[in-house]
């Protein structure tokens, strides 16, 4: 994964092209995480398109992962046994969960934007 995941902070992107996500993508997102007080040595990036396994589970297990925030990345794509509709932020086995459209659509839409922001003050209490 990317980044030191000192906040136990799982980003799941999907992205068949990159070996994490391209560039203009992270820009984006290291700028949402500024916007949070975060950055990338409070999370870990995992694109599930090179990741291997990704249930939950042992996503779980491994990174011991408080929050986990699905961007273009479906509940059931790592074995969440519940699904949610976007914009939702979900409580789950120990952790908060939220699934986003992917950043490309985030940074062209205003509005999905505003909603994901709305998200993301409920889960971090900004």
């Amino acid at each position: 994964y990317l980044g030191q995941n000192n906040k136990k902070i799982v980003l799941l992107v999907n992205y068949s092209d990159a070996v994490f996500l391209p560039d203009k993508q992270l820009d984006f997102l290291t700028s949402i995480l500024t916007a949070c007080k975060l950055n990338l040595a409070d999370v870990a990036i995992i694109n599930i398109a090179n990741a291997g396994d990704t249930n939950y589970k042992l996503l779980s297990d491994e990174l011991q992962m408080q929050y986990a925030i699905l961007f273009d990345v479906n509940p059931a794509a790592v074995s969440l046994p519940l699904d949610f509709p976007a914009y939702q932020v979900q409580a789950f086995s120990n952790c908060t969960y939220l699934h986003a459209d992917n950043l490309e659509t985030l940074a062209a839409d205003k509005e999905l934007k505003t909603k994901l922001w709305l998200c993301l003050k409920k889960i971090f209490g900004i």
